[in-house]
């Protein structure tokens, strides 16, 4: 969503934000050509059909546009492309998922697809670098944050926001927010609640949506975040759920503690520094404090100023007992 949110932006679609606060900013709304990749959606099964993939949507793109980019390789075509648009305005390119084609066959111990399908990407970014002059901004989302030679050696004019103070509360509603947009929905709640014989109140209400979807912190910053998708459910079925962590826990991250069963780290009360949170590892090798940090299962509770260091834990029930039952679950049939 955030990622669409952004491609309307720069693409000058100012009618969709009426009533939002960019509206009414000095924002100039000069539209920018926008490529999108969603590698959740591109074949990645072996390095070939991902490359074909790439280049298919390369060339479907270039047709829409009047665009010729037909050439040797994958590389030649995405920066004929972009060379191209850039005639119209510096290009603006949103990746999503950028990390499914290696992930999906690391942990399936396909390594030799993994690492073909590695190769690629970083060929791939490797050419953002070098037309660096034709883009106007790059964002690129994923799960799993590489080790930068791993995937991005080519690429080093990209800067990781994931735990930057700036970019804090940027994924979530804030306490502000929420008090802010769902008073109303939140009065609903109790209302309905009480009507039931359950006799609520609103600061009961508010307490319960606290202690079950709140605690996301991404940061040093203080900005402690309710989960939107978990809290969006909730008002509308009013009522407690498993709504975000409804699937079981991610398989990759099973085989992983089931492969490497020392590595496995203490649900409270974990400690780790920056770096050790920034990357997961390269290849096979992994960082559990990192995957479980960057997945989600575990957030920053506090922050160390003199150490440097985070304290580490469950953000809140909902995580915790979506965890907790997979875990009893995956464990249970060994």
């Amino acid at each position: 969503m955030f990622l669409s949110t952004l491609e309307e932006i720069f693409k000058g679609n100012k009618a969709l934000f009426e009533r939002c606060h960019i509206a009414a900013s000095n924002y100039d709304w000069q539209p920018y050509p926008v490529l999108s990749f969603n590698f959740a959606g591109i074949a990645s099964d072996t390095t070939e059909r991902l490359n074909s993939d790439l280049r298919a949507i390369i060339t479907h793109i270039g047709k829409e546009q009047g665009i010729d980019v037909e050439g040797p390789s994958l590389e030649f075509e995405l920066s004929a492309l972009i060379k191209a648009l850039a005639s119209k305005g510096r290009v603006v390119i949103l990746i999503d998922e950028y990390d499914k084609p290696i992930v999906d066959h690391l942990y399936n111990y396909n390594v030799s697809v993994a690492e073909g399908n590695r190769r690629l990407l970083q060929s791939f970014f490797g050419v953002l670098k070098n037309l660096d002059q034709y883009i106007k901004f790059t964002f690129i989302t994923g799960i799993r944050r590489f080790a930068q030679p791993f995937l991005f050696s080519g690429a080093t004019h990209l800067n990781d926001i994931s735990m930057d103070t700036r970019y804090a509360a940027m994924v979530g509603y804030t306490q502000e927010e929420f008090d802010q947009y769902f008073a109303e929905y939140v009065q609903a709640v109790a209302e309905e609640k009480t009507q039931q014989g359950k006799r609520s109140t609103e600061e009961k209400v508010l307490e319960e949506i606290k202690v079950w979807y709140h605690g996301y912190r991404f940061s040093k910053a203080e900005s402690y975040l309710y989960n939107p998708f978990s809290i969006l459910n909730y008002l509308i079925k009013k009522e407690c759920g498993n709504y975000w962590y409804e699937t079981e826990m991610p398989s990759f991250l099973l085989q992983q503690m089931d492969k490497h069963p020392n590595s496995i780290v203490p649900l409270s009360g974990t400690e780790a520094k920056e770096s050790a949170l920034i990357s997961s590892g390269t290849g096979e090798e992994t960082n559990f404090k990192a995957l479980m940090f960057q997945i989600g299962y575990l957030t920053i509770e506090a922050y160390n100023e003199t150490m440097r260091y985070y304290q580490l834990g469950f953000p809140n029930y909902e995580v915790r007992m979506a965890f907790t039952y997979s875990m009893t679950k995956h464990f249970a049939k060994l």
